[in-house]
C-alpha cells in the first residue's frame, strides 16, 4: 500500500511456518528454523526474548491481553510461554495430529483449533476439549 515502506524483520532467516499478531497490533510473533522470534509493531524492532520451540511449530497465537503465546508443534503438542519475556510455561497437551491454526476466542481462555479432523474448542483452564462437527465437502 501507498506510504507503507517494506522491510525485512531482523533475525527471521527462513520461510515462516507460523506467524501470530497481537490483538493491539503492538507485537508480532512468527516461527521458522525452529525458533520463534518476537517484534515490536510498527518499528519492526526485533525483541530480546529467545524462544526455542524444539522444532518446527505450525501455527501460533496470541492471547487476547498480550500475556500468552500458545504454539503448536508437527506433531499437535501445543505449548504455551510468557510474554514479552518468551519464558516456556508449560506444555498443556498433546493433539496427536497436525494443526493448521489456532486462535483465542476473545476471553483468551479457549483456544479454537482447526486441522485435518475439524475443529476443537479448547478451554485451557479445564483442560475440556469440544469437536465441533463440519459439513461434508459439497454441501
Amino acid at each position: 500500500p501507498e506510504g507503507v515502506e517494506a522491510k525485512g524483520l531482523p533475525g527471521l532467516e527462513r520461510s515462516v511456518t507460523g506467524l501470530a499478531v497481537s490483538a493491539d497490533g503492538a507485537l508480532l510473533a512468527a516461527t521458522g528454523a525452529g525458533k520463534v522470534h518476537l517484534w515490536s509493531l510498527p518499528d519492526g524492532k526485533g525483541l530480546p526474548a529467545r524462544i526455542d520451540n524444539g522444532g518446527t511449530l505450525s501455527a501460533l497465537a496470541i492471547a487476547p491481553d498480550g500475556k500468552t503465546l500458545v504454539g503448536v508443534n508437527d506433531e499437535g503438542r501445543v505449548r504455551l510461554w510468557n510474554l514479552p519475556d518468551g519464558k516456556l510455561r508449560e506444555t498443556v497437551g498433546d493433539l496427536g495430529k497436525r494443526v493448521a491454526s489456532i486462535a483465542f476466542l476473545p476471553g483468551g481462555n479457549t483456544l479454537v483449533v482447526a486441522g485435518g479432523d475439524g475443529v476443537v474448542l479448547w478451554d485451557l483452564a479445564t483442560n475440556d476439549r469440544k469437536s465441533l462437527a463440519l459439513p461434508e465437502a459439497g454441501r
